[in-house]
């Protein structure tokens, strides 16, 4: 059995060619059915977070396996082939599972060491595990490489200042105006990424929050959540004169 790995992420591809391939929801169901349903496909477990898109995968053949997973993203994203090997990544065996260590101990975030990681691959196996998807070949490999990210933060003091982009973009904002204490903010995007960043705002004394999203019914869930209010992307101009801080977690050209 061999361990295979596809996936582009923020050191391969811009966020306008990642967002073409972000799986979630009733997509992601979608996409394991899809994969699993190939006799060259063993089990299987989708990686999807803001920075990156990762599929692991066993396989009784390296090269079928490889390419019904290049495929696979091929037409899910709707890029050719021949522009998606300029950002895709498919190591397989030892590379993959090196690959997946460095990702679960933060040294290939866009932030080093970034705390976030490491809950999202552990959420992404057992999604994976309770769904039947995955197998003894890839439960064994996430275990061990969730455990070897959770080492080497203990070791190495990586993460002795916890950190994430969240994190790091509202202390440059108390970094500008040194305390965030009634201060009005608006968080564009209404995805995980906005929500935890709202959350450090509101940790840090931020008063008021707006929350604008392209699906305004998920703008007002996030600000209702926060206390704070909701607006439509055609307002941002009239709303920016009452705001101290923006934020923008979003891909959408705006």
């Amino acid at each position: 059995m061999y361990i295979l790995m596809a996936g582009l992420s923020h050191k391969t591809a811009p966020v306008e060619i990642r967002e073409h391939f972000a799986i979630s929801g009733a997509q992601l169901k979608e996409a394991y059915e899809n994969l699993t349903s190939s006799p060259n496909i063993e089990g299987l477990v989708i990686l999807d977070t803001c920075n990156r898109t990762e599929i692991y995968a066993t396989s009784k053949n390296v090269e079928e396996g490889t390419k019904v997973l290049k495929d696979f993203l091929a037409n899910y994203s709707g890029i050719d082939h021949n522009l998606l090997s300029k950002y895709l990544y498919q190591p397989s065996c030892y590379g993959a599972i090196e690959h997946l260590f460095r990702v679960t101990s933060g040294l290939d975030s866009m932030i080093l060491g970034e705390t976030q990681i490491i809950g999202q691959v552990k959420d992404a196996h057992i999604y994976a595990m309770e769904s039947g998807y995955s197998d003894s070949v890839l439960n064994s490999l996430f275990q061990r490489a969730i455990y070897v990210g959770k080492k080497v933060r203990t070791e190495t003091g990586i993460d002795s200042h916890p950190i994430s982009v969240s994190y790091a973009a509202v202390e440059l904002a108390r970094n500008i105006f040194g305390s965030l204490q009634n201060k009005t903010v608006m968080v564009v995007g209404a995805g995980e990424m906005s929500e935890l960043t709202t959350k450090y705002l509101m940790q840090n004394g931020v008063s008021s929050v707006i929350v604008s999203n392209r699906s305004f019914e998920k703008a007002e869930q996030m600000a209702q959540n926060f206390n704070g209010r909701a607006v439509k992307f055609d307002k941002l101009p009239e709303e920016l004169l009452k705001t101290d801080i923006v934020i923008s977690c979003t891909a959408a050209n705006h």
